[in-house]
Parts: C-alpha cells; structure tokens; sequence
C-alpha cells in the first residue's frame, strides 16, 4: 500500500511539475494572466495526500522524523488552503510550486527506488538547494497575499506572519534533520562501495 500511495504522490507532483514549466516555457505571456484553479486543485489534493506519510510513520511502515514530517506537511498545508489563492501572483505561484514539486519528485522517486545510486543522489543533495528555496519561495507567497489583501486586520496579519516564521524554523530545523541524514547516507554508501563483493 504504501507504494501505491507514493506512486500517487510522484505522479501528482510530477504532472504539476511538467505542467507549470511546460506552461512558464512555452507559454509564459499567456500563463502570467492564466486560471490556475485547475492546477491549484491539484496541488491541494497532492499537498493533502502527504498526510498518509504521517500515517505510514505512525504504522511504522515508513522512516523517518514524525515530528519534522508533521511540520513540513502541516505549514505546507496550511500555505496551499488557505494563503495559496486564485489570484496569487503567477510566477510566485509557479516558484513555489517547481520548488516543491522537484523537492517531492526526488523524495518519491527515492521512496520507491532507494535502491538507485541517483535516487539516493538526488535526496540527499538536491534538499541543500530546495530547502532554503522553499523558504523564499513559501515567504514570497505569504508576501503576495499581502499585497493582495492590504485591509487584513491585525490579527490575521499577525498570525500568518508568525505561521510564516514557523515555516521557517521548521524548514531549518528539517534542512537540519535533512543534514544528519546526508552524512549517514554518505557514510554508509563509502562503506558499501568498500566491502568485499
């Protein structure tokens, strides 16, 4: 089951992926004006889908950090239900969503070829990148919202402000986790390359 469940999450992040630069490339005059509600229900639905990778830490049928998984996918979540909108900024929108979806493609792909010398490649070294990318990107979001909502009370400016830092600390706390993580996998593929065959 959890294959399946990552087979669907890789297919849903890489059709956004492919869609949103297929769209930037060819068709950038018309994408900066486009409708995004398809793509955006999309990206909510493969954004929600990411719950199951609580529940399959949770089932111990997968490893990981359930604490820092938790958080990644809650303020994910949050950005894409309830700042992401129709009328967010096209190319703020497309930022974000190449960041994430190269992010998840990698993590997917290695999910169900942690086998491959490039997957594992791909997972541990392309967060060094998209990480600190993400926060920019997710802070841009944030920002655009604002600037589309200048009468948002205080209150609600705050919050989202404080959700917004949250994200932050959350993504260094993850590149953190994500950094530990690198160095055992490093540490472990010199040792496979130097045991006996």
């Amino acid at each position: 089951m959890d294959k399946a469940i990552n087979l669907i999450n890789l297919l849903g992040w890489t059709y956004l992926l492919v869609q949103t630069e297929l769209e930037l490339v060819f068709n950038l005059e018309h994408y900066v004006t486009s409708d995004i509600s398809l793509s955006l229900t999309i990206l909510r639905v493969v954004q929600l889908l990411q719950v199951s990778d609580i529940v399959l830490l949770l089932m111990g049928k997968a490893k990981g950090n359930l604490i820092a998984a938790f958080f990644q996918i809650l303020g994910r979540n949050l950005v894409t239900l309830f700042v992401i909108e129709e009328d967010t900024g096209r190319l703020v929108y497309a930022f974000v969503v190449i960041v994430w979806s190269i992010a998840e493609v990698n993590r997917y792909l290695y999910y169900i070829y942690k086998e491959s010398p490039i997957t594992g490649f791909l997972r541990y070294n392309g967060f060094l990148i998209l990480y600190p990318l993400g926060g920019v990107a997710e802070t841009l979001v944030f920002n655009n919202y604002f600037s589309r909502h200048p009468d948002v009370s205080d209150l609600t400016y705050y919050g989202l402000r404080f959700i917004n830092g949250c994200i932050i600390i959350g993504i260094v706390l993850l590149y953190i986790h994500m950094l530990k993580a690198r160095k055992r996998y490093i540490k472990n593929q010199v040792k496979a390359e130097v045991a006996p065959a």
